[in-house]
């Protein structure tokens, strides 16, 4: 599993290369010269009355991910990457990232890379796209997003917690999400076995919905547009 540093203000932006061959997928990490916008942080306001990024949530709250908000974001994420993989696998050659991870005001979760161009997504891109290796079939694909979400989960659940307190995830959570970061593409957990997962938690769970977490997020940054 990788590390990432807190308040680490490296950039290393990544620029995806889709081959639309079969299944063959490639993904660039580009350097950052490519780069001609200036730093931001915030999407334009017309596309933030839409979504917002995790990372902007977060920024807002000042603090992190509790377990079920977790557990909302991973169920609510693997939903939307099986959706996306049944439209078109092709054209998912993204980094999952607190960055282009948005949350949308109806409780869906959506992914992008339009706006993360200044952002460290090193830490959150799986071993073997740091290697250079082509992801040959749809399978590597769906491990290299595994990789990336678990990573993106824990960055959330770890936000402004100081180094000298633990992440407050259960066992069983914080078990999963190490699955799904194993440096091991074989051995990380698949997208069905998190969807089956999730399911068996939410179905077990008193908490609310899933959904219901997300519009309480978005509405953090939003307020009454998430309405």
């Amino acid at each position: 599993m990788g590390e990432f540093a807190k308040g680490s203000t490296a950039l290393f932006p990544v620029y995806l290369c889709t081959v639309t061959s079969g299944a063959f997928i490639n993904i660039c990490l580009a350097p950052p010269n490519i780069l001609n916008s200036p730093r931001s942080r915030r999407f334009p306001t017309e596309v933030k009355k839409m979504h917002v990024s995790l990372a902007e949530a977060l920024e807002v709250r000042g603090g992190p991910l509790q377990e079920e908000e977790v557990w909302a974001v991973l169920s609510q994420s693997a939903e939307s990457l099986q959706e996306l993989f049944h439209k078109d696998h092709t054209a998912m050659g993204f980094i999952i990232s607190p960055w282009s991870l948005l949350l949308m005001p109806s409780g869906n979760i959506s992914f992008t890379d339009e706006y993360v161009t200044q952002q460290d997504v090193k830490a959150f891109t799986a071993p073997e796209v740091l290697e250079g290796l082509s992801l040959n079939s749809i399978s590597d694909l769906e491990k290299m997003h595994m990789y990336s979400l678990g990573m993106t989960l824990f960055w959330g659940a770890d936000y402004e917690i100081p180094q000298s307190q633990p992440m407050k995830l259960g066992e069983h959570l914080n078990s999963l999400l190490l699955n799904m970061c194993d440096d091991v593409t074989l051995s990380r957990m698949s997208l069905r076995t998190v969807l089956d997962i999730c399911s068996k938690h939410i179905r077990n769970s008193s908490g609310e919905p899933p959904f219901s977490y997300i519009r309480k997020l978005v509405r953090l940054v939003l307020g009454s547009l998430s309405q």
